[in-house]
C-alpha cells in the first residue's frame, strides 16, 4: 500500500476514476444496440412487450368507467415521468388522467414502430415498473385488475392477466438488508423532503469530461429531470462510501435500477420460461448499468448496489467482473461484456484507493496494488457489498449518535478500523 498526501494528486485521481466507470457505462451502452450483439434481440422483444402490453392496459382502463381507482393512478404515474426523454414531445395533465392514458398510448405505438436504443429501452422498463407498482401498492386498485386479461404479445398469441406483472416484489422491498439501504436515514438528499434542503432548481453543472464522454453538452447542467442535481447529504450511506473509496458522488442508491431489473425479469418470466426454466440471458440485468450510468442518471455503486440486494451479484466496487455472476460471465453475450468490464477494471484510471479525512482539504490516500494478490484481497473483502459490509458502512456514514443532524460528515483514518485497518 502507498500512502499519498498531495491534495492535487488525490483530486486528479477521483476524477480519472470516474471519467473510467462513465466511459465503461457508454461502452456497455453502445453494445447492447448494436444489433448484432447477442442480447439485442430479446431486448427488444422484452421492450415491445412492455410497450404493447401498456397500449392495451390503458385500453381498458378507459372502458366504460369499469376502473375508477386504477385509471387516475396510471395517469398519474405518466404525468410524473412525463420528464423522462420518450415523453419529451408530451405535455401531460395533472388532472387529465383520461387524456394522459391517451397521450402515453400515442407515444407507446410509435416507439413500438422503431427499434429503441439502450437508454430509451431503459425508460420504458422504468415506466412499465411504474405502472405496476402503483397498481401493486394500491388494494383497490389491485382488485380491479386482477382479473383483467388481455393480449400479450404483438402476434396475439398469448393472454394474461395484468394482475400477474404486479403480483411480485423486488428483493429491495422484501429483505431486511433492502429495508435498510432504501431507507429515509440511509438515504439522504437535497429533496425537500423529511426535513431536507431543496435543491438548486437551476441544476448542477457536469463535469466537462464526463460529459464529453457521455456525448452530452458540456454546458448542460443536470436538472429536475435527473436526480443527479439533488446533492447527498452527510448520514446518506452511499456519500460515505463514495467519500472513503474515491468514488464520483450521484444520487444516493438507485430505486430505478430495483424497478428496472424487476421488470426485466418479470416480463422474462412470461416471454421465456419453457420447461427448461427461463432461458433469457441473465446479463440483461446490466441494461441497468448501461443505459442507467451512461445517462447521467446513477453511478455504478448506486447500481451495483440495488443489483446485490436483489441477489444477482455480489458488487464491489472497482472490481467491475463483479458485476457478472459466473453464470453470466459463461453466456456468449456475457464473455464479451466481461471483456469490457476487465478493460476498465485493469485500468490505471481505476487505482483501488480509500480515503481519509482530517479536514475537507486535508486529506490522505491509501492506494493498494491491483498486481498484489494480498493487498486485492484485502481491499475486496473490505468493499463487498454483502449485508454485513452494508451495515459497517452504515454505522461510518451515521456515526455514534442516532440524531440525523449530527451525522459525520468527515471520516478520519480511526473511524474505518471496522471497515479495514490500514
Amino acid at each position: 500500500m502507498q500512502a499519498i498526501n498531495d491534495q492535487k494528486a488525490i483530486d486528479t485521481f477521483i476524477q480519472q476514476k470516474a471519467l473510467n466507470e462513465f466511459r465503461m457505462a457508454k461502452e456497455l451502452c453502445e453494445l447492447f444496440d448494436n444489433e448484432r450483439f447477442w442480447l439485442h434481440d430479446q431486448l427488444q422483444t422484452i421492450t415491445a412487450t412492455a410497450l404493447n402490453s401498456l397500449v392495451q392496459f390503458n385500453a381498458y382502463l378507459k372502458n366504460g368507467g369499469k376502473y375508477p381507482k386504477t385509471a387516475p393512478l396510471v395517469g398519474g404515474v405518466y404525468f410524473s415521468e412525463g420528464k423522462l426523454k420518450i415523453f419529451q414531445h408530451v405535455v401531460f395533465d395533472a388532472h387529465d388522467h383520461a387524456g394522459n392514458l391517451d397521450k402515453a398510448s400515442a407515444t407507446f405505438t410509435q416507439l413500438l414502430a422503431t427499434t429503441p436504443n439502450c437508454q430509451t429501452i431503459g425508460e420504458i422498463v422504468r415506466v412499465f415498473a411504474g405502472v405496476c407498482e402503483k397498481v401493486k401498492d394500491s388494494p383497490d386498485a389491485l382488485r380491479e385488475v386482477q382479473t383483467l386479461t388481455y393480449i400479450k404479445t404483438a402476434d396475439q398469441a398469448r393472454l394474461i392477466g395484468f394482475g400477474d406483472f404486479c403480483s411480485t416484489l423486488g428483493a429491495y422491498r422484501t429483505t431486511q438488508y433492502g429495508e435498510a439501504a432504501f431507507s429515509p436515514r440511509s438515504r439522504t438528499r437535497c429533496d425537500g423532503k423529511n426535513g431536507n434542503p431543496t435543491p438548486a432548481r437551476d441544476g448542477r453543472a457536469i463535469d466537462p469530461a464526463i460529459a464529453e464522454a457521455l456525448g452530452l453538452r458540456p454546458a448542460d447542467k443536470v436538472a429536475t429531470g435527473n436526480t443527479f442535481y439533488l446533492p447527498l447529504l452527510p448520514g446518506d450511506v452511499v456519500r460515505a462510501i463514495d467519500s472513503v473509496l474515491g468514488l464520483p458522488q450521484g444520487a444516493s442508491i438507485s430505486g430505478t435500477t430495483s424497478d428496472t431489473i424487476w421488470a426485466l425479469e418479470t416480463l422474462s418470466n412470461f416471454i421465456y420460461v419453457g420447461s427448461g426454466g427461463n432461458t433469457a440471458d441473465a446479463n440483461l440485468i446490466l441494461l441497468a448499468l448501461a443505459a442507467i450510468v451512461s445517462g447521467y442518471h446513477h453511478t455504478a455503486l448506486e447500481v451495483g448496489l440495488p443489483m446485490t440486494i436483489n441477489g444477482y451479484i455480489s458488487y464491489q466496487p472497482g472490481l467491475y467482473t463483479s458485476f457478472q455472476s459466473p453464470a453470466m460471465a459463461a453466456t456468449r453475450a456475457g464473455a464479451r461484456i466481461r471483456e469490457i468490464l476487465l478493460a476498465y477494471e485493469n485500468a490505471e484510471a481505476n487505482r483501488l484507493m480509500l480515503i481519509t479525512q482530517r479536514t475537507a482539504t486535508d486529506r490522505e490516500l491509501t492506494l493498494f496494488d491491483k498486481r498484489d494478490p494480498d493487498e486485492l484481497a484485502r481491499f475486496r473483502t473490505a468493499v463487498t457489498m454483502n449485508y454485513g459490509n452494508y451495515r459497517k458502512w452504515q454505522q461510518l456514514a451515521h456515526g455514534p449518535t442516532r440524531l440525523p443532524s449530527e451525522n459525520p460528515s468527515l471520516f478520519p483514518r480511526l473511524e474505518l478500523v471496522g471497515i479495514i485497518a490500514l
